[in-house]
């Protein structure tokens, strides 16, 4: 054997979020969802919180934490610490405003805080969408490495390109690209992609700017391209086999469900136990196409603890993915029909650059104890990255660049006291940290940090009061905190 010794490049949290339903719905129907949460940081996330925005068709009903409050739509749920290497989940449930059609489309987000404590999440682009009377606003800032990055952008109005553009964004610079919403067009919906044909494309929640909207499959899967950010954008249906596989994005066109090449597939696998009898294990056999790279698997939220492998050898040749959910103690649908429902979510790349017209499919088997397995539908793709319409208007206008932050530094530290570590948290970029004992000794300094949060030990500080000066443009601002084991 050989043991390999690892140390952390940075001390910090690194939080990652999924939001799920449940089951899917039905039309008419309320809406179960899962928010799981894991810190895969090195250190503990002290203060952390969920922020969940629902789509303005839906209220929420109830939910297994508390809320702790309510902006509009969006609802604030407190973690309180969440341990490195710790996990955790809890549910909500969603009610219609209103009976809702067939194939009405409808989105859920959860947000989870601190989410810029990590260099690898400190560094992204913003892309937040609004409505302003008819005009759908599109607002985009660069908080990436960068000094200067290029950013292509398409305009889309019901699945047609309508616009593209480059737009040039230093560090900090924000820009409004705005569109008018389509007078004659009552079902309309705008949505704006970043980067469309890269696998870490960006695209934004579809928004229409008028008081209804029916279906709304977009070409893009809203996607944030950050794993403290997750949405789901999905429809109501008529009723189903509960046993079902789902992809996201689904892929435009039902006939062909076309993607792009190189953007990345989420797959969810539904189960239900509709036996006479409780399920206490349930395994999930799931056969990967040959078109998906294995090496990118990446496991995300369930319902329930599982564990998982990929089967050493399969007659096929193809890679199959087992998932075993041991002790599930799953009740049947007569006993109790809203605990009879799990899933589980993994997300996946293509392999690079397949042709155009290359056909994905995936479908998985699904065991309850030793009865015989009920496979799933089969979820495809197309590979395409020309099968969409376009018919530029030249209509959008973008607003002039802004810098963001041309305000007074604000500090915020917590907590105080502290135990074993401290969180700074500033509206403009933290430059280096210096810390000073009533003597006036420098016991700590972290430099070069350039984020607006950071985290340090205290662990190893005796008690008493610390004077710290954070540099921040260039400037000193000070602070005083305790130390209390």
């Amino acid at each position: 054997e050989v043991d390999f010794v690892m140390e952390p490049i940075q001390d910090c949290p690194q939080l990652e979020v999924t939001i799920q339903p449940t089951n899917r719905s039905w039309f008419f129907q309320w809406q179960n969802m899962t928010v799981s949460y894991v810190n895969t940081g090195t250190v503990d996330a002290i203060n952390a919180f969920v922020e969940v925005t629902i789509d303005s068709i839906m209220t929420l009903a109830n939910s297994s934490l508390p809320v702790l409050s309510q902006t509009g739509h969006t609802y604030l749920f407190a973690l309180d610490t969440i341990a490195y290497g710790a996990s955790g989940q809890f549910n909500i449930r969603m009610q219609p405003n209103f009976p809702i059609s067939l194939r009405q489309y409808f989105f859920a987000q959860a947000h989870i805080y601190p989410d810029t404590l990590c260099d690898s999440l400190s560094n992204y682009i913003d892309l937040q969408q609004t409505c302003l009377l008819d005009t759908a606003r599109f607002t985009i800032t660069n908080y990436s490495n960068n000094s200067v990055t290029a950013i292509p952008y398409w305009i889309l109005e019901n699945n047609i390109v309508v616009d593209t553009g480059t737009i040039q964004l230093s560090y900090g610079q924000t820009i409004t690209i705005k569109y008018p919403d389509n007078p004659g067009g009552l079902f309309s919906f705008n949505q704006i992609v970043l980067y469309p044909y890269s696998s870490d494309y960006i695209a934004s929640i579809p928004v229409s700017c008028r008081a209804s909207f029916g279906y709304r499959n977009p070409l893009f899967a809203p996607n944030y391209r950050r794993s403290s950010i997750s949405t789901y954008y999905n429809s109501s249906g008529l009723p189903y086999d509960p046993n079902i596989k789902v992809a996201n994005p689904e892929g435009y066109d039902s006939l062909h469900h076309y993607i792009f090449p190189n953007h990345p597939i989420d797959y969810t696998v539904h189960f239900q136990n509709t036996g006479t009898d409780t399920a206490e294990v349930v395994v999930i056999l799931d056969t990967l196409s040959a078109h998906l790279n294995i090496g990118s698997l990446e496991m995300r939220g369930s319902s329930d603890p599982y564990t998982w492998r990929i089967l050493p050898y399969t007659p096929t040749g193809l890679h199959v993915l087992e998932i075993t959910f041991d002790q599930i103690m799953l009740p049947d649908s007569n006993i109790n029909e809203a605990a009879s429902h799990g899933f589980v979510q993994y997300h996946i790349e293509q392999l690079a650059d397949l042709p155009n017209f290359t056909r994905l499919e995936n479908s998985a088997s699904i065991y309850f104890d030793a009865n015989a397995p009920i496979k799933t539908n089969t979820a495809f793709h197309t590979i395409c990255d020309s099968c969409f319409a376009m018919n530029i208007t030249n209509s959008s206008v973008v607003v002039g660049t802004e810098q963001v932050g041309k305000v007074l530094p604000k500090v915020r530290l917590y907590p105080n006291p502290s135990d074993q570590t401290l969180v700074f948290e500033s509206n403009k970029l933290i430059e280096g940290i210096f810390i000073y004992n009533t003597l006036g000794q420098l016991v700590l300094q972290k430099r070069t940090i350039q984020q607006r949060q950071t985290l340090i030990k205290t662990s190893h500080l005796e008690n008493g009061t610390y004077f710290v000066s954070l540099l921040i443009d260039g400037k000193l601002v000070n602070q005083a905190f305790q130390v209390l084991h």
